[in-house]
């Protein structure tokens, strides 16, 4: 008897050492790692494939431009090659149904971890993900170091290439905000500091920027949803979305801060990076309207 207790202690002690390996258990992020979570929040275009002429990388996000309607004059934001302001237009997943596929050098942990991540997206849309089979249009996620984390917006035509792209590093796999973030680009969703009525809220500092970030801050208005301000969720800081303070700095000083009767939010601004964030009941809302409420 004592040694079979003495076994089901041992296997509750090892399982337990186990879970704590689980990507669900997230810490506090150290100084040194925030940054580095920074610097992969900028996608690196040198280590990228050759991009085609109609995709636009943005930050963290690659922008087809035949999704943006009537834009304005092109690189009038730096030489991100994008509109100061344009109408744009996501190219949705047929039925909210996104295929994944995986890059054989992710583990099955880091695949649930992101399947977990993909399933708050749909608790109020018509929208899930689900393992590729054979679906011709699919997200391709690879877990490539020195490229930083970064995701196709919307469905990419397939004219221009056969599948969306999706890096995820191994430090943008240790939180949730993050996988939960590229995966709302690629269902169509653009940064929530990029909204048309953004300048209300938030002071935009470009002179703090890397030129190749001045792009993620684009203004966007989206063009299925109402143009009507008081039937539009409203200004979400705390959208996992939106950026936080020192996104894209080059000087370690604040790229963008709220206006002043804001200034208690700057805090909660961007979340993510805080351990265990995902989208927030506004982002579900935005992802419904586009795909429709269940």
């Amino acid at each position: 008897m004592k040694k079979l207790i003495l076994f089901i202690s041992i296997t509750v002690l090892f399982l337990a050492f186990q879970n704590c390996g689980e990507l669900d258990v997230e810490f506090e992020t150290s100084s040194f790692e925030l940054n580095s979570l920074r610097q992969d929040l900028s996608a690196d275009m040198d280590g990228m494939e050759e991009l085609h002429e109609n995709l636009k990388l943005s930050g963290d996000m690659i922008v087809d431009t035949d999704n943006l309607e009537e834009p304005p004059e092109v690189g009038s934001f730096g030489m991100s090659g994008l509109p100061s302001t344009g109408y744009y237009r996501p190219r949705k997943w047929a039925g909210g149904i996104m295929p994944v596929k995986f890059a054989s050098n992710i583990s099955t942990k880091k695949k649930k971890f992101f399947m977990k991540q993909c399933k708050k997206w749909g608790e109020l849309a018509k929208f899930k993900c689900v393992y590729r089979k054979n679906q011709e249009q699919y997200v391709f996620v690879t877990n490539k170091e020195g490229l930083g984390c970064y995701s196709d917006l919307g469905r990419v035509h397939k004219a221009i290439i056969p599948y969306n792209r999706m890096n995820l590093t191994n430090n943008c796999f240790k939180r949730s905000g993050v996988v939960a973030h590229e995966i709302g680009h690629a269902l169509g969703l653009i940064h929530e500091h990029q909204r048309p009525d953004r300048n209300k809220y938030v002071e935009v500092r470009k002179e703090n920027m890397k030129e190749s970030d001045k792009g993620a801050y684009t203004k966007y208005k989206y063009s299925e949803l109402p143009t009507d301000e008081t039937k539009q969720t409203s200004y979400d800081f705390e959208s996992i979305m939106h950026y936080e303070a020192y996104a894209g700095t080059k000087n370690n000083k604040r790229t963008m801060v709220p206006r002043p009767e804001y200034r208690h939010l700057r805090d909660d601004m961007g979340p993510m990076f805080v351990p265990g964030a995902g989208p927030t009941t506004k982002d579900k809302r935005v992802a419904a309207r586009i795909y429709g409420y269940k």
